[in-house]
Order: C-alpha cells, then structure tokens, then sequence
C-alpha cells in the first residue's frame, strides 16, 4: 500500500539520518515510533495507524528542536496533542481524553506568549470546553473540540 510505502521511505531516511549527529536520547523513540507505525499498517488498523503516525510525528518533531525555536516546536506538540484527543475521544474511554488534556494544558502555558490575544482566548476557549467535555464524561463532544483546537493550531 502507498502508507506502507511512505512509512517504510520513512524509516529508511530515518536510517540515513541517525548516522549523523543525532542525539542519543531521540534514536529509540523514533526507532520505536517508526516501528509501531510499520507494525499498524501491517495490522491493517486505522486507528492503531493513526495513533502510531502521531506518535512518530511528535518524535521526528523532538528532532526539530536543535533547528527551530522552542516555541515553534511546542506549537506542533499542541497540535499533535489535539489530534490525539480526538482519537482518543473518537475510539476509547474519556479517561485517554483527560490525561491528554491534562498535555495540552501544560504545553499551553509553553505556547501562550507567542499567541496573538485573539488566538489565545479562541485556544483557551477550546481547552477549557474540553475539560468540560471530559468532565460531563462527553466523547463525542470531546472529539469535536479537539478537532476545533487542531483548526485553531494547524495554521500556527
């Protein structure tokens, strides 16, 4: 399949990557995320494949930091949090929706002062609604606002 493909050009650039000067503590998670991806797409599982994708591209991401400021990077962990509520909302418990609440308040305060003070109300907004959602024990709900914080960030 083209995913299997794509995840397997992934791996083999990751390959190609680590060779360099890469940062002892970054290969393993990589190796494993790419792994799992692989691993997904073999299974045939859609929701294993995206959560596997998202964990992938949150360690290729950690990669960035040595070229990107900090906050620049955290934005797209916000993101790649927002995604994973939503799947986590779409095809477990809350209980998964809470904890990554929990991230993306943390990476919010990270985040905050690069925000125009529209955006950071619209995000503060969102968050605050999806402790709502988690607290009134609401998935479907949930997983909508996590789709909103993925729009509000996606273009950051």
């Amino acid at each position: 399949t083209r995913a299997k493909a794509l995840a397997l050009e992934m791996r083999d650039d990751w390959t190609d990557f680590r060779a360099g000067p890469v940062p002892p503590r970054l290969v393993a998670p990589v190796d494993v995320a790419l792994g799992d991806l692989i691993a997904a797409i073999n299974a045939r599982s859609r929701s294993g494949t995206y959560s596997a994708a998202i964990a992938a591209a949150y360690a290729s991401n950690d990669i960035e930091l040595r070229y990107k400021p900090v906050a620049a990077v955290d934005t797209v962990h916000f993101e790649l949090w927002a995604r994973r509520a939503r799947l986590d909302a779409t095809n477990g418990p809350i209980d998964g929706v809470r904890s990554d609440l929990v991230t993306l308040e943390w990476i919010r305060d990270r985040i905050a002062h690069t925000l125009d003070p529209v955006t950071l109300t619209t995000l503060d907004t969102l968050v605050r609604d999806l402790g709502t959602a988690v607290l009134d024990d609401d998935a479907v709900e949930a997983a909508q606002i996590a789709s909103d914080l993925v729009d509000v960030v996606e273009g950051l």
